[in-house]
């Protein structure tokens, strides 16, 4: 495959933390970015497009309520791609097990790209294959490979140059999991290598082999050999082997009736740059297809740390140097270390088979990746309502933990820092205060895309923020017409909502509430209208004392405000959404 040549980059910083200087540098350059985002762009950092009036569960086509420049990002879902024989006999990059900022490419789903505008730019985007390995005893020995190629650069150009990785790729390894969790090497049960040279899993990240850039390529191996339940991750680059990188154990079988959840899926995790895969698709004329055949060439210790020490390309060189200014942060800050590397093992040198030659002749030992609900009737959006630190966020993991096979997505501000992670670490800890106000931020922002780019994918959602304001419900559900949609409304008792607000969260979410900005909510907060919603749950107080406790909220918010409400307990209507809406309507997420 032809690549596209690579920019020139900028220099890498000497820290993580840029001085003062650099900070008001960056800040300044933040805000010059965004007016120029809203005069080149106007609709691409705002909230879905407002329409008027309001749409029953099973109004119009829900695509129409989507914006036609944040469609462009993904664009249509191939109808029914997963029932295909042609697809459904080799594997492929799976567009349900994706986020839903990487755009998989159709009509072949071997190769994909993460979307890269604006606070894009600074989040990781996975994927997983549509087929995974379980062997038990008796399918051993296995091994299996499979290839990926880092294709071209991606990247918001304006992108600050203080950002640790500006582009990086882990490739790997990945247990499903029941999750919709994609960050491989940070996730559970994930394995990777990403690009900078590391080995990376449970978030711990250690030198491991040489870094790698666009044009490169690297291959991915499984071995599960005989008289032992280990199962042995190694990988190459370009064809020369980086030695042995894990040995782990088969994932336990604690869900016998989902077999894919114990599956060793490939797993691929995308800053910036694009990819392209090889599982072993067969080429025009029949023949097995890779870049470079296995096993990889074996080179000896003195010429692997030759290799090892010099970086490829500039970007590598500027990777480094990123990454050399963050190795005694990470020493001091990370408790966990990687269990040695496997140092008896030795990679096997024939009967590696294509992941696509495993599902030809080892039928038994691969499996099926769960396929996404058949249509928008069979998928579920539960969208939350209620104040900041009423309990929103804690219904929503208890409601994960009760429903694993519903494989929900999280549309919430913490779940896009999450993927804004550096090095396995938490981005608000490695950020200087000033300049982490600019992430909840850009977080909202992403949030706003999200759940207009879910509206075009069959999955189940869970959009959990505050989504108080009459005129901000209609706006982010209307695009959901065709789903089954339950609005959860979280109203907990004064006693309740007391412990509740005590509880430890702004590190968690990532911003302090204003009293002010509290009172406003308050002031405007409404029931849902019921005509946009299947069903209304009240988990904390039933629904005639919540409506009574929402309406001395507004009360409340209306009097220490000095304004109107434009709430109401007893739900919103069309004659009592104000045109124009408030600040939170835009996707604020202001959770626990």
């Amino acid at each position: 495959m032809e690549t596209e040549p690579e920019p020139e980059s900028e220099p890498a910083p000497d820290s993580l933390q840029p001085t003062t200087t650099e900070q008001d540098k960056e800040l300044d350059s933040d805000k010059k970015d965004k007016e120029e985002a809203r005069s080149e762009s106007p609709s691409r950092s705002r909230s879905p497009a407002r329409a008027s009036g309001s749409a029953p569960a099973g109004g119009a086509d829900s695509n129409a309520a989507v914006d036609a420049e944040v469609a462009d990002m993904l664009g249509p879902e191939s109808p029914g791609w997963e029932l295909d024989t042609q697809l459904a006999a080799k594997p492929r990059l799976d567009p349900y097990h994706c986020d839903l900022h990487l755009k998989v490419g159709w009509p072949d789903l071997l190769h994909a790209r993460p979307v890269a505008d604006e606070g894009f730019a600074f989040c990781w985007a996975g994927c997983r294959a549509t087929h995974g390995l379980v062997v038990s005893a008796e399918q051993r020995p296995l091994r299996v490979w499979y290839e990926a190629k880092v294709t071209k650069k991606v990247e918001d150009l304006r992108l600050p140059s203080s950002e640790p990785d500006r582009c990086a790729i882990r490739f790997g390894w990945m247990a499903d999991g029941i999750g919709t969790d994609f960050q491989l090497g940070e996730a559970p049960d994930s394995y990777g290598y990403e690009s900078t040279g590391k080995r990376c899993a449970n978030g711990v990240f250690e030198k491991y082999g040489q870094p790698f850039n666009i044009g490169d390529v690297v291959a991915c191996y499984a071995d599960f050999p005989t008289g032992t339940d280990s199962v042995y991750l190694s990988f190459a680059v370009n064809g020369r082997y980086q030695g042995a990188a894990f040995a782990i154990k088969q994932p336990s079988d604690s869900m016998p009736d989902m077999p894919s959840a114990t599956a060793l899926f490939p797993c691929i995790v995308a800053k910036n740059l694009a990819f392209s895969v090889q599982f072993g698709s067969s080429s025009t004329n029949g023949e097995e297809a890779y870049w470079f055949a296995a096993p990889p060439t074996i080179i000896d210790a003195t010429e692997q740390a030759t290799v090892e020490d010099k970086p490829q390309t500039e970007e590598a060189d500027n990777n480094k140097a990123t990454n050399e200014s963050t190795e005694a942060e990470e020493t001091t800050s990370k408790v966990e270390r990687l269990d040695p590397r496997p140092s008896d093992y030795e990679l096997p040198s024939e009967d590696w088979l294509s992941l696509e030659q495993a599902m030809q002749t080892k039928s038994d030992s691969v499996v099926r990746a769960a396929p996404p609900p058949p249509d928008k009737a069979s998928c579920e959006v539960i969208f939350m309502v209620g104040l900041p630190g009423s309990g929103k966020t804690h219904w929503v993991r208890q409601h994960l933990a009760s429903h694993p096979d519903k494989r929900y997505t999280i549309l919430a501000s913490y779940s896009v820092l999450d993927k804004m992670s550096v090095a396995g670490q938490s981005r608000r800890d490695l950020t200087h205060p000033q300049r982490w106000q600019l992430f909840p931020q850009r977080a909202t922002a992403c949030v706003a895309t999200l759940c207009q780019l879910a509206a075009l994918r069959r999955r189940n959602y869970i959009i959990d923020l505050t989504n108080v304001v009459p005129a901000g419900q209609a706006q982010r559900i209307r695009p959901f017409a065709g789903f089954r949609r339950a609005a959860v409304v979280i109203v907990p008792s004064a006693k309740d909502s007391a412990e509740r607000l005590a509880l430890p969260r702004v590190k968690e979410v990532g911003k302090e509430v204003a009293e002010s900005d509290l009172l406003e909510m308050k002031a405007k907060f409404a029931i849902p209208d019921a005509e946009l919603f299947d069903e209304l749950i009240f988990p904390d107080l039933p629904e005639a004392e919540a409506r009574e406790a929402v309406a001395q909220y507004n009360k409340e918010g209306s009097v220490k405000t000095g304004g109107g409400s434009s709430g109401g307990g007893g739900g919103s209507s069309s004659s009592s959404r104000r045109p124009g809406g408030s600040r939170f309507d835009s996707g604020r997420d202001d959770n626990s």
